[in-house]
């Protein structure tokens, strides 16, 4: 199968529509890359870079 995975996370994804990050969220997104990285994937996450208002 594929060996490198690209996850692209918006600012809704990043923040829950919340002024700032959605920190529960964000530990499970890291969790799910770690275990994507411990299974021989590469793993590259971008963001948009937006800022949120």
């Amino acid at each position: 199968m594929y060996k490198r995975v690209v996850i692209k996370l918006g600012t809704s994804v990043l923040t829950g529509g919340t002024p700032s990050l959605d920190h529960p969220h964000m530990v499970e997104l890291v969790r799910q890359c770690a275990d994507l990285h411990k299974r021989g994937k590469d793993v590259i996450v971008c963001t948009s870079g937006a800022i949120a208002v």
